[in-house]
C-alpha cells in the first residue's frame, strides 16, 4: 500500500486517474502516476511518481506436526527475511509445548517490507518407554536368556533385535532366546505407536567354550554291581568322542562313539573279555572346536 501525498503552492493537487491526494491505495503492478495543480490563470504544474509493486512474500510455516510431548519442537518458516511467531517462539529454535494441540501463526516480512502470514498446528502425544531385564546377562554357550518386558505406554509395535540376526515382534511380558556361540550381543528393544518411539539396548556376553575335560579310570569291574562296571572318559564340554579298545594281542575288542557311552567288557563278538590289561586310543572333540588325542591302559578285574 502507498499513500499519495503530493504538495504544491497551488491548490488543490489532483492525480491523473481515479486517485485522491492524501488517500492510500494498493498497487498490484509497477508504473507511473502523475500529480498536477492548475492556477487560476490556467497555468499547470505537474510531477510524476514511479512506484514499484513488490510481490507478497510466500511465507510457509511448514506442515502440521505430530510429536511426542517429551520431544523438542522446531518450527522453521521460509519465504521471508524476518519472522514473528504467535505464540512467541523463535524461528528455527527448539522449544517444548505443554498443550496437546496448538496453532502457531507466523508473520514474515521481506526486504521490501512486504508482509504475509501462515499457520501450522502442532499435536503432541504421550510418549512410550522401552525397558527390559535380561537374565543371565553373561555365561557360557549355549546360553539361554530370559527377557522380561517392562515397557510402558500406549505401545502398538514391538521389535526385539537379539543381536545375532534373530528378531521378534512379540508383545509378551516375557520371552526366551538362546545364544549358541560365544560373543557379545547387543539386544535392542524398540517400542512405538503411531507417533512416538523409544529404544533401549543391553549387551549379552556369551563366554568362550571351555576346553574339554575328561577323567579316565585305570580299572573297571564289570560285575553288574552298579559300581565301576564300565569304561568311559567322564567327558565335560565335549561334543563327540572316538575310543578304540584293544587287548594285549592288539585285537580290537570295543569302541565308544558317544560321549555318554560306556564299555562293559564285552568284545565285538558279544563275549565277556578276560581279566587283564587293555590298551585304548581316543580322540575327543571339544565344544571349542579343539581335538584332544591320546592313549593309555586300564585293567579289567572281575
Amino acid at each position: 500500500t502507498h499513500t499519495l501525498n503530493a504538495t504544491s503552492n497551488i491548490t488543490p493537487v489532483n492525480w491523473i486517474g481515479n486517485y485522491n491526494n492524501g488517500s492510500t491505495y494498493t498497487f498490484n503492478n509497477s508504473g507511473f502516476l502523475v500529480a498536477y495543480a492548475q492556477s487560476p490563470n490556467g497555468c499547470i504544474t505537474y510531477d510524476t511518481l514511479y512506484y514499484t509493486a513488490n510481490p507478497i512474500p510466500n511465507v510457509n510455516a511448514g506442515p502440521d506436526l505430530h510429536m511426542c510431548n517429551n520431544q523438542d519442537i522446531v518450527l522453521t518458516a521460509t519465504g521471508a527475511e524476518i519472522y514473528t511467531w504467535t505464540p512467541n517462539i523463535d524461528n528455527g529454535v527448539p522449544f517444548t509445548q505443554t498443550s496437546a494441540q496448538q496453532m502457531y501463526i507466523v508473520t514474515g516480512e521481506d526486504v521490501n517490507g512486504c508482509i504475509a502470514s501462515d499457520t501450522v498446528w502442532v499435536y503432541t502425544y504421550q510418549p512410550v518407554y522401552a525397558d527390559f531385564n535380561a537374565t543371565p546377562m553373561t555365561g557360557e554357550a549355549p546360553l539361554p536368556v530370559s527377557f522380561i518386558n517392562n515397557s510402558t505406554g500406549n505401545i502398538i509395535d514391538y521389535l526385539w533385535d537379539f543381536g545375532n540376526g534373530n528378531t521378534s515382534n512379540s508383545s509378551a511380558d516375557s520371552l526366551n532366546h538362546e545364544y549358541l556361540m560365544p560373543g557379545q550381543y547387543t539386544v535392542v528393544l524398540t517400542v512405538s505407536n503411531q507417533y512416538c518411539t523409544d529404544t533401549i539396548s543391553k549387551t549379552i556376553i556369551v563366554l568362550d567354550f571351555p576346553k574339554p575335560t575328561f577323567k579316565i579310570p585305570n580299572i573297571i569291574t564289570p560285575n553288574n554291581d552298579g559300581i565301576n562296571d564300565g569304561f568311559h572318559l567322564n567327558l565335560q564340554n565335549a561334543t563327540d568322542v572316538q575310543v578304540y579298545i584293544y587287548n594285549r594281542w592288539g585285537q580290537l575288542v570295543g569302541e565308544l562313539n558317544d560321549i555318554n557311552e560306556q564299555w562293559y567288557g564285552i568284545n565285538k563278538l558279544g563275549q565277556e573279555v578276560v581279566e587283564g590289561v587293555y590298551y585304548f586310543v581316543y580322540e575327543i572333540y571339544g565344544k571349542d572346536n579343539s581335538v584332544v588325542k591320546g592313549d593309555g591302559f586300564f585293567h579289567v578285574v572281575k
